[in-house]
């Protein structure tokens, strides 16, 4: 008895086809015709020379550059806020905020995107609200105050309670 899953070549009766076998099916019988084709070898591509192409420059008229009639009284450059003095930067958070940001207000005064500080100052996140609040790493429960010794600078990004995924960044600056 022959089986397919012997592995045995000399007990199979089937053939796998060459790379280069044809197959025809005759359409009224369904049956197929195996055609050897030999391959031909391929002649080169013939090599195309294109013949060499001459530019000749263009000659390049200068157009004048209309000056503008204002003329700068002093240069103005745009400084980054810097952080508070003294050893503490605070940010409270009054009673009423939670209210305010139910009822759709905006509360950029009370929970700013930025807020500056520098090493060696101590943060001061004072909750005076109703619920819990959040700005970037620090959390405080209502009626809770937090401190936040910077002894490190960079940004430090998080969250705040403000709502809708609103992004803040405590920077420390050195």
């Amino acid at each position: 008895m022959n089986s397919l899953s012997s592995g045995n070549d000399r007990d199979s009766n089937i053939s796998a086809p060459a790379a280069a076998d044809r197959f025809d099916a005759d359409p009224e019988t369904n049956e197929t015709t195996t055609t050897s084709v030999v391959p031909a070898p391929i002649p080169p591509a013939p090599t195309v020379t294109a013949p060499p192409q001459t530019t000749t420059p263009t000659e390049i008229t200068p157009i004048p550059i209309a000056r503008s009639p204002i003329v700068p009284t002093s240069s103005t450059t745009t400084t980054e806020p810097s952080p508070p003095a003294g050893d503490f930067v605070v940010l409270e958070i009054p009673l009423g905020t939670l209210d305010r940001i139910a009822n759709g207000d905006a509360v950029e005064d009370v929970m700013p995107s930025l807020l500056l500080a520098r090493v060696g100052q101590t943060f001061i996140f004072r909750n005076l609200d109703s619920g819990a609040h959040f700005y970037g790493p620090v959390s405080a429960r209502p009626g809770e105050t937090v401190r936040w010794e910077l002894g490190t600078s960079g940004d430090f990004t998080g969250y705040c309670s403000a709502g809708g995924s609103r992004v803040v960044t405590l920077r420390v600056l050195p």
